[in-house]
């Protein structure tokens, strides 16, 4: 394994050394959230104590050995070390190489491929502390099915952030230019000559319907969001009135707790500010009917074709939400299951809330991050149905000029460019695990916002601990406390 995740938080060193040891050590490699579940955690960190029974929960032996950082290549690697950065902060790296000039480590603060320093460096931050890992003899595969964990989904979403800027842009562009030769040529649907004519009332008709269409959709949209948003909202109030009545442990959880509350409401607050471009948009739509009575019924025609073209992407869209919405109830149903379990194996003094609707909750999160996802591929979408409607304006225009067909096709053919490049950056946008993401979130609502904020202990089966004995290297010693004294309380980058 040449390259190790970057941890999350300040306190996640451990999770990915971890990580990284059982894939070196040829084993089931666990999820992180099911790595913190196993950890001991000591004021926001992790002991040397811990990191040992954690591994031989997940069939590696370690052992804690103290020795100076010259005896490191007489050690048997991948091993995890201990070192200090920033002057006084512990933190975990995995060794992977080690001899008397250079180390190569994987680091967890940095992520990304191993680091080599110089010896003399590696010297200077080591604290001696060397906890020396092997595959257990015994140890037999464990399935733990999919990872779940949402940050790495969201680091996969900002990836695509760019692309989906520059589509969006370049749309808004063509846009704004419609709004200009609208405005000029709007007038010819309502002169003299055209009121009154079957033309007329051809496009009024298209106006009105696609009017009350934008009407009803938003008008849906903003019931739901009023809906949903005021759900969160009170799942925020809850979190803080927890908070004031000081039932969470004011070391861990707390800044999550809140943060999470507060993204879920401003996501929903972004939904209702969506609304208020309606106006521009209901303008903008009349603009193009504008352009359409310009071009007379052949235009006329080809948005009638565009409409019966997004009506069929609609309903298809419309039937992928519907096969998302049922993904969200099987994971509430999984909810109620989890939450079942998490109460009746809570103690009886961490028993804070216990009637909260957490699935309700959380249900409702998730299809708002859904809609979400929805809004971002209607936007895109309208983009480039903006390119297919420019295209069959010009070339409608075309028609009543004196060009040629050689004029013609070279205009469709940069057009064709333009929705090409829109449709490519629409599907990358597509491709975010917008959905996804959200969904899975609340597959580790419970044991995430529960295990940090409520501190609920579950009653685990008391597998009994193997000790690893001392290993042959002379220059290397078990300390009698076997390291438990260190706690690794926040990570660095050396």
């Amino acid at each position: 394994m040449g390259k190790i995740e970057r941890q999350l938080t300040d306190s996640d060193c451990a999770v990915w050394a971890i990580k990284a040891i059982c894939f070196q050590a040829g084993v089931s490699v666990p999820p992180a959230n099911t790595i913190r579940r196993h950890i001991d955690l000591e004021d926001g960190g992790t002991s040397i104590r811990g990191v040992r029974d954690a591994l031989s929960e997940f069939g590696v032996s370690a052992q804690p050995v103290q020795g100076p950082s010259d005896a490191i290549d007489q050690a048997p690697l991948p091993a995890i070390a201990l070192i200090r950065v920033a002057g006084t902060l512990l933190h975990y790296v995995v060794v992977l190489e080690a001899n008397r000039n250079r180390v190569k480590y994987l680091d967890p603060g940095i992520g990304g491929v191993a680091v080599e320093v110089s010896s003399s460096q590696f010297a200077d931050v080591f604290t001696g502390s060397l906890i020396l890992c092997e595959r257990k003899p015994d140890y037999v595969a464990v399935d733990f099915g999919q990872e779940i964990d949402a940050n790495r989904f969201l680091v996969g979403a900002v990836a695509h952030e760019s692309n989906a800027a520059t589509a969006l842009c370049i749309g808004e562009v063509f846009q704004l230019a419609l709004l200009l030769i609208g405005i000029l040529m709007l007038k010819n649907f309502f002169s003299s000559s055209s009121l009154g004519t079957p033309n007329f009332w051809y496009l009024g008709g298209i106006a009105i319907c696609a009017v009350l269409y934008l009407w009803i959709g938003k008008l849906h949209h903003l019931i739901k969001a009023d809906v949903k948003s005021r759900a969160l909202l009170s799942l925020f109030n809850f979190s803080t009135s927890l908070i004031e009545q000081h039932e969470f442990d004011p070391k861990k959880g707390l800044r999550q707790a809140s943060s999470r509350c507060v993204g879920a409401v401003t996501s929903v607050a972004d939904s209702l500010t969506n609304l208020i471009s309606f106006p521009g948009n209901t303008a903008s739509l009349l603009l193009y009917l504008g352009l359409m009575a310009w071009f007379d019924l052949y235009a006329a025609g080809y948005a009638t074709l565009l409409g019966v073209a997004l009506t069929v992407y609609c309903v298809w869209f419309s039937s992928a939400s519907r096969r998302s919405h049922r993904e969200v109830l099987r994971v509430r149903d999984r909810n109620e299951a989890g939450l079942a379990f998490l109460m009746a194996n809570v103690e009886p003094e961490s028993k804070v809330v216990t009637d909260m609707p957490w699935s309700q909750l959380a249900y409702c999160d998730a299809v708002a991050k859904s809609d979400n996802f929805t809004s971002l591929d209607g936007t895109v979408s309208a983009s480039v149905g903006r390119a297919n409607l420019i295209a069959g304006l010009l070339i409608g225009g075309l028609q009543h000029t004196t060009l040629g067909m050689g004029h013609t096709m070279a205009v469709f053919f940069m057009l064709s460019i333009y929705t090409s490049i829109i449709v490519r950056w629409s599907k990358r946008v597509a491709s975010i695990p917008e959905c996804r993401f959200h969904v899975r979130r609340l597959l580790d609502f419970l044991s995430d916002f529960t295990s940090d904020s409520l501190q609920y202990s579950v009653v685990r089966n008391a597998n009994p601990k193997s000790r690893v004995g001392a290993p042959s290297i002379t220059t290397l010693s078990v300390p009698e406390s076997s390291g438990n004294e260190l706690t690794v309380e926040a990570g660095g980058v050396l």
